[in-house]
C-alpha cells in the first residue's frame, strides 16, 4: 500500500485487507492531508509511535458499527488513534498529552478534536483514544465551532471540552 506520509501507510488508515483500489481518491488525498497535518507532527513531537485505531470507514461499515450518518470516518477526514508507551510515561498519559499538544500546537489545522475516555463508563482499560478530523464545511476548526473540542466519557456523549476538564 503507499505511503501517505514519513511514518503512516494508507494500510494503517483502512481496514485491514483494503484493495488500494477501492480507496476513493478523494478518501485518499483526505488521508494524506490528515496524516501530513495531524498525525505526521504529533509522531515526531513525541517520537513516539501513534497507533491508528480507526481512520477510513465506507458507509455501509460506518453503518454497521454504528458511527453517526455524517462521520467524517466516511470521508478520510478522521482517525481514532493512540501514543505508544515511553519509557517516561505509558501510554494512557502520553495520549492525554497529544490531545493537549494538538489543541495548544495545531489550532487550524483541526477541525474538531475529541478526548474519547470511556474506562471508566464501560469497565474497561484500551477505551481511550483520541479523535481528530482535518477542517470540513461541518467542522472548519473555527473557535466559534463548539463541537470544535470535545470531551466523551461515555459512548456518544459528549461536553465541550474547557481548561480543568478531565
Amino acid at each position: 500500500m503507499s505511503q501517505l506520509s514519513a511514518h503512516f501507510e494508507l494500510a494503517e488508515l483502512v481496514r485491514p485487507n483494503t484493495p488500494e483500489a477501492t480507496v476513493p481518491e478523494d478518501v485518499h488525498a483526505n488521508l494524506a492531508a490528515l496524516c501530513a497535518e495531524i498525525l505526521e507532527p504529533v509522531r515526531e513531537h513525541f517520537g513516539l509511535p501513534v497507533r491508528v485505531t480507526s481512520g477510513w470507514r465506507p458507509f455501509a461499515y460506518n453503518a454497521a458499527i454504528g458511527g453517526a450518518k455524517a462521520s467524517d470516518h466516511v470521508y478520510g477526514r478522521a482517525a481514532d488513534f493512540h501514543v505508544a508507551d515511553s519509557d517516561k510515561a505509558p501510554w494512557e498519559v502520553n495520549t492525554l498529552l497529544a490531545f493537549h499538544w494538538i489543541r495548544e500546537n495545531l489550532a487550524g489545522k483541526f477541525g474538531q478534536l475529541i478526548w474519547e475516555d470511556h474506562r471508566v463508563k464501560l469497565s474497561a482499560p484500551s477505551r481511550l483514544w483520541i479523535h481528530v478530523a482535518i477542517p470540513s464545511v461541518r467542522h472548519p476548526g473555527h473557535p466559534q465551532d463548539v463541537n470544535r473540542l470535545l470531551v466523551s466519557h461515555a459512548p456518544k456523549q459528549y461536553v465541550v471540552w474547557k481548561e480543568g476538564l478531565a
